[in-house]
């Protein structure tokens, strides 16, 4: 698989995960790491195809840069395929209890750093006129998720959808996938898999990975 990836994502197993199925599948890819983060760097195992891009999730700034140090990587050559993540520690006390800077550090991290991120990638794919955007959503393993949780899940989802729906007619490619927080490798080669195999023909759809029910359902 030859092709340019910028996978984008907080420090998670699934986002680890998928860097490793990437540059094992032969890509080149541009991994965001933020602040000093660099764990997905440290393993052993990777080669020059694989670099690391600081993102500061909270700034718009930053998001741009993202995507232009993304096309500048390597030699110019450009991304094919972005990889937005979202992922999340579950918020463990109850929501009468949780701190008000819980609440902003949790709407600055998911809701506006995908607006941000995703914001920046249609842009970029439109001016080059092609490419694919994937949004994963890492599920909780419970059905039963702590308020701040389901609200932050639930926005990214709807914007999501709302993008499949806005730019189903442009040359580029959204689709969405998501899955437990169980089986993080076994998510991302699922990810790697379908995006080889259907391409361009999974435009504005989503995929699940393993049989869990959710309680979201949106759908195309």
């Amino acid at each position: 698989m030859d092709s340019g990836f910028l996978i984008a994502g907080g420090s998670s197993e699934l986002f680890s995960s998928l860097v490793r199925e990437a540059h094992s599948a032969g890509g080149r890819v541009v991994a965001t790491a933020e602040g000093g983060e660099q764990s997905v760097l440290s393993d052993q195992g990777f080669d020059d195809r694989l670099r690391h891009v600081t993102w500061n999730q909270r700034s718009p700034l930053s998001a741009r840069s993202v995507v232009v140090q993304g096309d500048n990587a390597f030699g110019g050559s450009g991304v094919d395929e972005a990889i937005a993540v979202f992922s999340h520690a579950p918020t463990r006390k109850l929501f009468h209890e949780t701190a008000a800077a819980t609440i902003e550090q949790a709407v600055d991290r998911a809701v506006k750093a995908h607006l941000f991120l995703l914001k920046e990638l249609v842009t970029y794919f439109l001016n080059r006129g092609r490419g694919s955007i994937s949004v994963v959503i890492e599920e909780s393993s419970s059905q039963d998720l702590a308020p701040l949780d389901a609200c932050t899940a639930g926005a990214v989802l709807a914007l999501s959808k709302s993008l499949f729906d806005l730019y189903q007619n442009e040359p580029i490619t959204l689709r969405g996938f998501r899955g437990s927080s169980g089986d993080p490798r076994g998510f991302a080669a699922y990810i790697l898999e379908t995006i080889r195999e259907k391409g361009s023909r999974a435009s504005g759809k989503w995929f699940r990975h393993g049989s869990k029910s959710s309680i979201f359902s949106f759908g195309r």
